[in-house]
């Protein structure tokens, strides 16, 4: 889990921020990433997220614009 907040004050600790959920699949080897339905504050363009495999050290990057995203590495 990620989020985002306006970075001056304390609304993320009454879940007003942007939350992205992540997940990973082992069998297919995909990761995924999609907007959390706590999301309270609007997004600000997209966000360039960085997915490492600690296992082989491959990365692939995307940007993320709050829709449901996957990666196939």
């Amino acid at each position: 889990m990620y989020d985002d907040d306006d970075g001056s004050s304390l609304d993320y600790t009454r879940d007003i921020a942007t939350w992205t959920r992540f997940g990973w699949n082992d069998h297919s080897k995909r990761s995924q990433s999609q907007p959390d339905s706590r999301t309270k504050l609007k997004p600000v363009g997209g966000r360039t997220f960085e997915v490492v495999l600690v296992s082989t050290g491959e990365r692939k990057s995307a940007e993320f614009s709050n829709r449901a995203m996957k990666l196939k590495f």
